[in-house]
């Protein structure tokens, strides 16, 4: 049997780059091999003795009672559960039988080994996606820095190859990250899902089935009714038809035994004890990927060294302001896959490369805004020009209409009744002019100042 199990160590081998979390391999790497191991021991069944076995009335064909109540499935009866001990109760479920009776009939049990496969298989799709996405990407920019004893020339290499290799790539790994996110919310729901296939699969009794094992184990013996005896009965009944001796159809029933409940009832209480676990641990590393969302200071807590270098962790903040999300979560994969030294000089090195950065595009400002001061000078003197250009054409069109206006005071007849008074500043010309409006008294006349010339 036990090479059935020689195919699973791949799983149990530890990689040299690790791209997840501790709770993602609790799904795909725990989760997966305890449900592919369940599977394998319910199939071999033969290692430990028959499937059913069943004893009827009258020595009849054996191989044909247990292969019929094996596939028809076998049943008891619900109100007997409780009535162990008592008269014309052979077992818990187990007792007369009259027509009326409700019957459980159990046919899972022939499924299990196949329900528990395919579930190790979907705890296995959200690595398998993620493997797919993620792309090697850390091995990549990991290399060989996991290894503490690099000889100096390939050490320097390989960090200023991820660091190059980081600042490149630091501004566009939201999607990295999000994928990521999304494996992890999958892996959630998978679990939450697979809690109730099996509660569905196990006729709505998986559901509150570890706690009534557990409230089970603390009663009186005496008073005491094994829940798992509803789901994964020992002894069952099986009705099959027989013919008579005059060619009529007979009722039968047997008694069955299903010693592979036994092995049934211990995987699915263990199962449902570690389906809850996994689903606690999972719901709080989703809560931390929240706050490392919304908290800028948990995220550099991921990034902390323990060394407790100077100036280590003002460096790794400032690596941090010039990073999004996507940069953070890919430098927290590489401080998880390389030796500590390694990681600190990479971050000195970010610093560096960010700092004269900054300090470059400062320059690059300051050079911009004295140019623009000199644009705004030029365009000022510019300006000027275009003033004064304007004055002295208005000067020259205010002479020319002076001149105009002296021309035309010189040839006007005096029946117009108008006085003109010149000096050297200004000429003032009162005209008498006629107003529309008219009183009793005659006409009103109003003194009107032309503009002085």
């Amino acid at each position: 049997m036990f090479y059935l199990f020689e195919s699973l160590k791949s799983l149990t081998r530890l990689h040299q780059i690790s791209i997840d979390n501790l709770t993602f391999k609790i799904h795909y790497r725990v989760t997966f091999l305890i449900l592919v191991i369940c599977s394998i021991l319910i199939t071999s069944y033969q290692y430990w003795g028959k499937p059913i076995s069943c004893l009827t009335e009258d020595g009849d064909a054996e191989q044909y009672i247990l292969d019929f109540c094996w596939v028809a499935s076998t049943f008891t009866i619900p109100k007997f559960y409780d009535k162990k001990g008592q008269k014309d109760v052979v077992a818990p479920g187990v007792g007369g039988e009259i027509e009326s009776d409700e019957k459980k009939y159990h046919t899972y049990y022939q499924w299990v080994c196949i329900v528990l496969f395919a579930q190790a298989i979907v705890f296995y799709l959200p690595h398998y996606l993620w493997k797919n996405w993620e792309g090697n990407k850390l091995k990549y920019l990991v290399q060989d820095l996991q290894n503490p004893i690099l000889d100096v020339r390939t050490k320097k290499k390989q960090i200023i190859f991820a660091v190059q290799s980081f600042k490149r790539n630091c501004k566009n790994q939201k999607i990295y990250a999000y994928k990521f996110i999304f494996c992890e919310v999958l892996n959630f729901i998978n679990v939450f899902w697979q809690m109730r296939i099996l509660n569905n699969f196990l006729g709505g009794e998986f559901s509150t089935y570890g706690t009534d094992v557990w409230d089970f184990l603390s009663m009186d013996q005496s008073v005491r009714t094994d829940p798992m005896v509803k789901i994964f009965p020992k002894l069952t009944k099986c009705n099959y038809f027989h013919y008579g001796t005059t060619g009529s159809i007979q009722k039968r029933d047997a008694l069955c035994n299903l010693p592979l409940n036994n092995l049934n009832e211990k995987i699915f209480v263990f199962l449902w004890f570690w389906f809850n676990i996994v689903i606690f641990f999972t719901f709080c590393q989703l809560l931390l990927r929240f706050i490392s969302f919304i908290s800028p200071d948990y995220r550099a807590l991921n990034l902390t060294s323990s060394r407790n270098s100077e100036g280590y962790n003002d460096k790794m903040k400032y690596v941090l302001i010039n990073c999004d999300i996507g940069g953070w979560f890919l430098l927290y994969m590489i401080k998880k896959n390389i030796n500590e030294f390694y990681f600190e000089e990479i971050i000195n090195k970010l610093a560096k490369i960010f700092y004269q950065q900054k300090r470059n595009l400062e320059k690059e400002k300051e050079k911009q805004f004295k140019n623009n001061a000199k644009k705004v000078e030029k365009q000022n003197i510019l300006n000027s020009q275009n003033v004064q250009n304007i004055i002295q054409k208005e000067s020259h069109s205010y002479e020319n209409e002076k001149k105009t206006l002296n021309g035309n005071a010189s040839v006007k007849s005096n029946d117009e009744n108008s006085v003109y008074m010149d000096n050297s500043h200004y000429m003032e010309t009162i005209v008498y002019r006629r107003n529309s409006n008219r009183t009793e008294d005659g006409e009103v006349y109003e003194l009107a100042k032309l503009p002085p010339v």
